[in-house]
């Protein structure tokens, strides 16, 4: 009983939990955007969006060393960068809708780069991948917080406007005849994705988060009818999928971003086999 309670008690457990709640918490914004995200069908520019999000955490490493400002921070200046971006790549793919592509592809990696010299010209040691990737293992009880404070925000704002969402997720013509500024919306879609990312980045990193975004939600699309049960199996999926990938590479000593990505994209390729065996029926 002595042994258990110290089991209980140790520094090691209170750390598995806090990541495993962590994760958890980290499914709701990535299932609720993310099934909005794929109905949409605008999964490239939410990825071009999370990615530039990069360049401003880089010019926000830089200006707080160079200034000494301390609300002048790197998930500040990805906040600032990540929104700017999203109303960039939307007036983009709205004005130029047949070549949006190459535009979008300039603001993704133009995004990063600049981001990526900021941090080499500061002085120190700064990690782009540690961004990109994430680590799950250093997570801290401000990131539970904040995670799970935002998708607390997500659920009011999804179900104060859900018949709005739904109008637009199925017929954005009828929507916008109807008063609904679609143009509006899409733009707030992709800064929710930019907040996302942010809130997320120390946890998850920007190839991990856009994996949780649109491979569950992908995953059970043809087999859901309404886009608020998308929203709650992709959260539910999410989960399972996070936590999974957590606990395999937990026991296996593999990077934990990578394995739940791993384990998402094998969900993901289930489920179109499962669609098509179900076709031949």
């Amino acid at each position: 009983m002595i042994a258990f309670q110290d089991w209980m008690t140790s520094p090691q457990v209170a750390f598995f939990a806090l990541t495993a709640i962590t994760i958890a918490f980290s499914a709701i914004p990535a299932g609720i955007v993310g099934s909005w995200i794929v109905v949409n069908r605008i999964s490239y520019l939410a990825a071009a969006v999370a990615h530039a999000v990069l360049g401003g955490v880089g010019i926000g490493i830089f200006l707080n060393h160079l200034t000494g400002w301390a609300w002048i921070t790197p998930f500040s200046g990805g906040l600032v960068s990540g929104v700017l971006s999203a109303w960039i790549v939307s007036e983009i793919s709205h004005r130029f809708p047949n070549r949006s592509d190459i535009a979008i592809s300039l603001v993704w990696t133009v995004s990063m780069a600049i981001g990526m010299i900021a941090m080499h010209r500061t002085p120190g040691y700064h990690d782009p991948a540690s961004y990109l990737f994430g680590n799950v293992l250093l997570v801290t009880g401000s990131d539970l917080w904040l995670t799970a404070g935002f998708g607390l925000v997500l659920i009011g704002i999804v179900s104060y406007a859900y018949p709005i969402l739904e109008m637009m997720a199925f017929d954005p013509e009828f929507a916008q005849l109807h008063g609904v500024k679609v143009k509006l919306l899409r733009t707030a879609t992709l800064a929710f994705v930019a907040i996302a990312v942010v809130v997320m980045l120390a946890s998850s990193g920007i190839l991990l988060v856009i994996a949780l975004m649109t491979l569950p939600a992908a995953t059970l699309l043809p087999h859901t009818y309404s886009l608020r049960t998308l929203m709650i199996r992709s959260c539910m999926l999410t989960g399972v999928v996070s936590l999974a990938g957590f606990a395999l590479s937990w026991q296996t000593d593999l990077p934990t971003s990578a394995t739940i990505v791993i384990l998402a994209a094998g969900c993901y390729l289930a489920g179109i086999k499962l669609s098509r065996s179900q076709g031949r029926a």
